[in-house]
């Protein structure tokens, strides 16, 4: 019940949240057939989130179950929202024996028609890697096809979710279904092997993760590519303010950028550390960033005008969400240290606060507005959406006014040369 009601908030979260969502190989996507959505886990709980908001059918997950017993209301309340414990290693060897039924319950979901989302690396990582994949994903699916005698398609869904910038409002963030793996491929080993089958299948559907994420070889090269990534995104930044994108090249780009860099020899990586080093420490110097450097114009008369005319509505917008949105900035700062959870919990902050925020303005409403009382969380609505748009224009009018200082102090030039010879060492087909 909870889980159907907060599908469509969320959606509507994301929009206030992120600047674009890019969501490509949606024809991979079963329409019927038994599902499990896998995905890599570079945050606490966003992934999860993000892909179960966006599906038409239902989604099941897992979650450590040592999260269940902190609250006697904490089990109703997972499950509502189709969230099933699993035991893990770390909390002892003896109720990793009650995993057997936590496995028939995901069966079951499954047989239901429902869709099931693992994260098979079990912990989460920020880091452009996958860490080793645990095998109870494709048990699962495994067990499921012989519930069947391997006649019916279980199906697992590859699934990439690539952030720009995990801890950065308005950030952009990419989705890939990839092309889906069948357990019937696996029957005859199954049947004469179940343990290699089940690791054949878990590296498989590994392999196929990797190809929709970004994945850095080397730890030494994550400084290089996440400075060459933002070169690039400029370069690639879209004009207008279309939320959903479903090309699947701004993905295949950053890809691009980091497969070249993980075959690049020594010397060339050295060449362009040195270059996007002095460059971005120019940036600092000027307390710019690298979105001004490519514009070559100024503001227009219309992004003039039409900035002054969104400035009432989006004061107006920042006053209507002053207290929801400062009680979740503080609740974030005090309460979370790990990356992982800054951007899902910042999420349920937002949500938490901003529903109470709206009940209580209904509540004290109804004494002035009577049966025009439903008009109160539209006109909020619409107030926060003018105050996002303004965000984002006001974002692209910047840009414009600091190439404008920046001619006048004969900075340009310097910044445009710098940069240019980081492109010229990057393919061109990037």
């Amino acid at each position: 019940m909870i889980y159907q009601i907060l599908r469509l908030p969320l959606r509507i979260l994301f929009f206030f949240y992120y600047r674009r969502i890019y969501w490509s190989g949606q024809q991979n996507i079963p329409e019927k057939e038994i599902t499990l959505l896998v995905s890599n886990h570079s945050t606490a709980f966003m992934e999860q989130i993000l892909v179960a908001a966006l599906q038409r059918r239902s989604v099941f997950f897992w979650a450590g179950a040592g999260s269940f017993d902190r609250n006697k209301f904490f089990p109703f309340l997972f499950r509502q929202m189709h969230v099933l414990p699993v035991w893990r290693k770390e909390e002892g060897f003896k109720k990793i024996a009650k995993n057997k039924q936590v496995f028939l319950d995901a069966q079951r979901t499954l047989l239901d028609g429902h869709m099931f989302f693992i994260t098979p690396e079990g912990k989460s990582s920020s880091e452009k890697r996958l860490m080793n994949f645990k095998t109870g994903t494709a048990r699962l699916a495994l067990m499921t096809a012989a519930h069947h005698n391997f006649e019916k398609d279980v199906f697992i869904l590859p699934t990439g979710v690539n952030f720009t910038y995990n801890k950065k409002y308005r950030s952009e963030v990419m989705i890939q279904f990839g092309e889906k793996l069948n357990a019937l491929n696996y029957k005859e080993l199954y049947l004469q092997d179940e343990r290699e089958a089940v690791r054949k299948f878990t590296a498989d559907i590994k392999d196929a993760v990797a190809r929709n994420v970004l994945l850095i070889d080397r730890v030494e090269d994550d400084d290089l590519i996440e400075k060459l990534l933002i070169v690039k995104r400029t370069d690639h930044f879209p004009d207008d303010f279309s939320y959903f994108n479903k090309d699947s090249s701004r993905l295949n780009m950053e890809k691009n950028i980091v497969f070249f860099i993980n075959g690049a020899n020594e010397n060339l990586k050295n060449r362009l550390k040195v270059l996007s080093d002095d460059y971005f420490k120019l940036l600092d110097e000027l307390q710019l960033k690298d979105e001004v450097v490519p514009v070559e114009r100024s503001p227009s008369f219309f992004s003039l005008a039409f900035f002054i005319f969104l400035l009432p509505f989006s004061f107006m917008g920042r006053l209507a969400g002053f207290l929801p949105n400062m009680l979740s900035r503080v609740l974030r700062k005090k309460t979370i240290n790990n990356m992982q959870f800054w951007s899902p919990m910042t999420l349920v902050y937002s949500f938490i606060n901003w529903s109470v925020y709206l009940l209580l303005i209904i509540y004290f409403s109804t004494f002035f507005l009577n049966r025009y009382i439903y008009l109160v969380p539209l006109l909020f609505f619409m107030l926060s959406f003018f105050n996002t748009i303004s965000i984002d224009f006001n974002f692209l009018l910047k840009i414009r006014f600091h190439y404008f200082n920046l001619f006048k102090k004969k900075k340009l030039e310097s910044l445009r040369s710098k940069r240019n010879e980081i492109i010229k060492l990057l393919p061109e087909k990037l």
